[in-house]
């Protein structure tokens, strides 16, 4: 510091220095910034004087700064949710409770995913949750929830109409009538994560309906998709979503596909969670639900075989075989919604023998196909009203002789044929005569 500067007064430096062009500000943490073409010349005329400038310009002293970093830092983590890092005594004495909204499936306070193919039921899956836990009722008719929940829903995929049908299935499943649910709130939207007006909608909305779950369908629109491939700018939107509900103390539960080279949902195994499409989602979700068929769904009967994965950092897990049978009422033409839930081991030991006598009636009927045809060959070939030996049978019928045997013991049975004697080559022969039975002598 310049000697003469020493005795001039702060205030009539400050003024000298904003004449040549430099000027003094407090930056964040309280500590002043000079900015001008000549700002290192008079850093150095200041040197010594910092307590004095910081007083000018309205600041804290050094002695104080200290305590204004620490009431800044403070503030920045109470905005961003950070509490102060906790000893091992606090840690080991700290009251901390996992609270399930669904028992053994769903853990209050963890973000969640429901994840499955295409139509593999996600959507109604997550109706039923939120009615289930609206009410409070069995989630998919087994899985207790011991505590009544308000829930907002946000569906942009399946529309209102399908929504509301399905939704009054479900809840008259329940035993109660849709109309008569206070506790779900249903928006047909879903927030960009890179919009913070919509992100600043899914707050207000979180707070008007004063829901403690929020489920959002399909998680896909949510995100931006040239960040769908991107770990980090993935997860970066995934925390803008969930991290508002956090804040309020809402757990969310996301809607989301597997990826559609995934080899369990096209074998019809259970889903894991690397199933889950995008990067990042695996390693971001707390908690998981994961949809995937236990076998190829047949139109012509509307019951879903579904596997039902769950699991979570909290321990819980599990496997189940889940039936939903949606065909229509008799009477009323109505699509029903009846639930049955078991393990999982149960299931494949029932589906392995169910699979087996499958193959087994597909080999049985096959079998009979193919007899009915060597039976239908050897009535186009056989038109002779005199006795005909196996040979001559089987060589004009094209059939092997363990095939011919069969084939004539049916028509034996059917009572078509008898047992005769065939003259051929000058000799008499042991053969098969038609009886009046027959369609040769029917016409």
């Amino acid at each position: 510091m310049n000697s003469m500067d020493a005795a001039v007064p702060i205030d009539d430096l400050l003024e000298a220095m904003n004449l040549s062009g430099v000027f003094a500000e407090l930056d964040v943490h309280g500590t002043p910034k000079l900015n001008g073409p000549d700002a290192a010349n008079w850093q150095g005329r200041l040197t010594g004087r910092q307590d004095e400038l910081i007083e000018a310009l309205g600041g804290a002293g050094t002695d104080d700064l200290q305590d204004v970093d620490h009431r800044y830092m403070r503030d920045l983590m109470r905005q961003y949710g950070i509490s102060e890092p906790w000893t091992c005594k606090q840690l080991d004495e700290a009251e901390i409770t996992t609270n399930y909204l669904v028992d053994g499936v769903l853990v209050e306070g963890q973000h969640a995913i429901i994840a499955g193919a295409s139509k593999s039921m996600k959507t109604s899956i997550a109706i039923d949750l939120a009615l289930s836990l609206a009410k409070p009722d069995r989630f998919l008719a087994k899985f207790w929830v011991p505590e009544a929940k308000r829930v907002l829903f946000l569906s942009a995929e399946s529309g209102e109409g399908t929504i509301q049908e399905t939704a009054r299935r479900v809840a008259e499943s329940k035993g109660f009538w849709l109309s008569a649910c206070t506790n779900v709130h249903w928006g047909f939207w879903v927030p960009r994560a890179k919009s913070q007006e919509q992100l600043a909608v899914l707050e207000y909305q979180l707070d008007q309906s004063g829901a403690d779950v929020v489920v959002i369908d399909p998680l896909y629109q949510c995100l931006s998709g040239e960040d769908m491939a991107n770990l980090s700018m993935n997860g970066e939107q995934l925390q803008a979503i969930v991290g508002r509900c956090k804040q309020r103390g809402v757990t969310a539960v996301l809607v989301d596909h597997v990826k559609r080279g995934s080899t369990n949902a096209n074998t019809f195994q259970p889903l894991e969670l690397n199933d889950v499409s995008g990067a990042g989602k695996a390693e971001f979700f707390r908690q998981w639900l994961l949809i995937g068929r236990r076998e190829r769904f047949d139109p012509e009967h509307a019951l879903h075989r579904l596997w039902l994965t769950v699991g979570g950092s909290a321990g819980h897990c599990g496997l189940y075989a889940v039936d939903i049978d949606e065909t229509r009422d008799v009477t009323t033409e109505a699509r029903q919604w009846v639930v049955n839930a078991e393990k999982g081991s149960s299931a494949k030991v029932d589906d392995a023998k169910q699979r087996a006598e499958a193959r087994a009636a597909k080999k049985e009927a096959e079998k009979a196909e193919k007899l009915e045809k060597n039976v239908a060959k050897i009535r186009e070939t056989f038109k002779d009203t005199e006795p005909w030996t196996r040979r001559k049978i089987r060589a004009h019928a094209d059939l092997s002789n363990e095939a011919a045997a069969t084939a004539l013991a049916k028509l034996m049975q059917l009572g078509e044929i008898e047992e005769g004697k065939a003259k051929t080559n000058g000799g008499t022969y042991g053969g098969y005569r038609w009886t009046r039975l027959a369609p040769i002598n029917q016409d």
